[in-house]
């Protein structure tokens, strides 16, 4: 799946693998993990933590879903295993809850990591429907 900033092509969307029973997959099969750079990664997923912390934090049956959502994203990142407890952390409201600095580091990364972001959301939102 190659991004472009300037196509508008939508096609690459259904390029997404699956596994054996039909249940959708985050693996995209083309390196898409590794096309960003780690700073970017980690601010896209502390960014769903606060997210989600601002959405859920007072409603404690769904800090589970919260949980395995940004478990998730930190997998299909590929992002290091010690980062769902710095992500938990954000969400409990540890660390820095200011979400400009994240979405300056997201910026850096340019409207390819910003179109990438909002498919893996989309395909999050419609996983968890399943589950």
């Amino acid at each position: 799946m190659k991004f472009s900033e300037n196509n508008g092509d939508l096609s690459s969307l259904s390029s997404c693998g699956s596994s054996e029973r039909g249940s959708l997959s985050l693996d995209y099969g083309d390196g898409t993990q590794d096309m960003f750079s780690d700073a970017a990664k980690y601010s896209y997923t502390a960014l769903c933590s606060l997210s989600l912390r601002d959405l859920y934090i007072e409603d404690p049956p769904h800090h589970p879903f919260s949980t395995n959502v940004i478990h998730h994203i930190r997998l299909h990142l590929g992002l290091p295993n010690n980062s769902d407890e710095v992500m938990l952390a954000l969400f409990h409201g540890e660390g820095v809850q200011c979400a400009q600095v994240y979405v300056d580091l997201v910026k850096q990364e340019g409207h390819a990591f910003a179109f990438f972001i909002v498919k893996d959301l989309i395909y999050h939102a419609v996983r968890s429907g399943r589950d």
